[in-house]
């Protein structure tokens, strides 16, 4: 079972212990994490939609569609009816709320990482590369996204800039001296990618910025890791 397959499964039910993703758990941290993050926000789902109705409430709403269906009780009675009433619809467009926020978060992000391994092998010339980049060209790129770099992050490859979804995105590969990466710096897609994902073979670390995203491919969990240290260390971001 590969990673998508296992997400998709823990997204449509949650507490799935069949035998193959149990299995595929004990062997990817990432998607065990992802697990964990899922079973903590169906806790917090369930101690949403947990309110505390009053005696007779469902009575209440039978006889008020019974009796008068067009025109709203008055007195003490309305004002409790009104009171609980409003207190679950609360609960339950918060708690849909929280689904939908966090099914779109999870969505951004693993099509985001799948994105830009997209493109890295829609131009598999590019990582043999190995052009001469002036180091201005590199600031200017990295300005162009709110970062200054303040020191060497290795050598250059490649820096052009590429459309990616109707986007104009700097994309750089650089020999690091943890190993070779692709960089790609996008306008407008913003998400957080803190763990390395797993995409064709290819791992993914995608961080915020204030305009947009930094994302970090190379052939390695831990070179991800790692180049995302070294890209910390030698730029100064804008926030």
């Amino acid at each position: 079972m590969d990673c998508l397959t296992l997400r998709r499964i823990k997204l449509a039910t949650p507490h799935d212990a069949r035998p193959e993703v149990v299995a595929h758990l004990r062997e990817c941290g990432d998607c065990a994490a992802f697990a964990r993050e899922l079973e903590a926000f169906e806790h917090r789902l369930n101690e949403a939609v947990r309110v505390s109705v009053p005696e007779g409430f469902a009575e209440q709403i039978i006889l008020r569609h019974r009796d008068s269906p067009s025109i709203a009780p008055v007195g003490r009675e309305s004002r409790w009816f009104g009171r609980a009433w409003l207190a679950l619809a609360a609960s339950i467009v918060l708690a849909v709320s929280a689904l939908v926020g966090y099914n779109t978060l999870q969505s951004s992000r693993e099509e985001l990482a799948g994105t830009f391994v997209a493109h890295v092998l829609s131009e598999p010339g590019v990582l043999h590369a190995r052009e001469h980049v002036e180091l201005a060209r590199l600031e200017e790129a990295f300005q162009r996204h709110g970062g200054k770099l303040t020191g060497t992050i290795g050598e250059v490859r490649h820096l052009g800039q590429c459309p990616i979804d109707g986007l104009l995105a700097d994309h750089i590969l650089v020999q690091t001296p943890d190993g070779l990466a692709t960089l790609i710096l996008i306008p407008e897609r913003r998400a957080n990618v803190a763990r390395p994902m797993i995409r064709e073979g290819y791992a993914v670390v995608i961080r915020p910025l204030r305009d947009g995203s930094l994302g970090i491919v190379t052939d390695s969990p831990d070179r991800a890791v790692e180049v995302e240290r070294l890209i910390s260390a030698r730029v100064r971001w804008e926030t």
